[in-house]
């Protein structure tokens, strides 16, 4: 099981949730067009299901800047 604390406030806030996941959570790299059409973008998000709160069961896909941090249960 793994834990995954994400700030869901103001990125300066201490508005932290804690999920649960049974699977480990994986990095994604996601590539966009600039709403000007000339660049290609990324974005960087953390994808994984949780086993609680308003998402369970169902794939949530997070920026890396909210997540604060991913630890392994015993």
């Amino acid at each position: 099981m793994y834990s995954v604390v994400i700030n869901e406030g103001p990125l300066s806030a201490e508005d932290n949730a804690l999920y649960f996941s049974k699977e480990k959570p994986v990095g994604l790299l996601i590539d966009f067009e600039s709403k000007e059409g000339d660049m290609v973008k990324f974005g960087r998000f953390l994808s994984f299901t949780p086993t609680n709160g308003p998402h369970k069961d169902r794939e949530m896909l997070v920026p890396v800047e909210r997540v604060v941090s991913i630890s392994e249960d015993e």
